[in-house]
């Protein structure tokens, strides 16, 4: 697994219900690596987002984070820890 960005900060969570709460959030995101064989480059894999939003808003259903950046996130809580799994990819802030 490799890590290739961190992002802390703090934004607006949207739950399903399109009730908007400020949270703040630690997350990296990753890409999964296959080893192939001696002396060959890994290959890559799927990307994802893991970490925390707290406050935990909605434990059930999907949400959206709007980061800092502008950029979006769709999620859903894994843990009442604020641990989350992202259901997509990070989108970028439209313009």
């Amino acid at each position: 697994m490799k890590v290739l960005e961190k992002m802390r900060g703090k934004g607006v969570l949207t739950d399903e219900r399109g009730e908007k709460q400020k949270v703040t959030y630690d997350l990296q995101q990753i890409q999964d690596e296959i080893a192939v064989g001696p002396g060959e480059p890994p290959l890559l894999g799927l990307k994802s987002v893991v970490g925390t939003v707290i406050p935990v808003v909605a434990m059930w259903g999907s949400n959206v984070l709007e980061m800092s950046d502008g950029r979006k996130l769709k999620f859903f809580y894994r843990h009442s820890n604020g641990s989350i799994a992202s259901t997509g990819p990070l989108l970028a802030p439209r313009l």
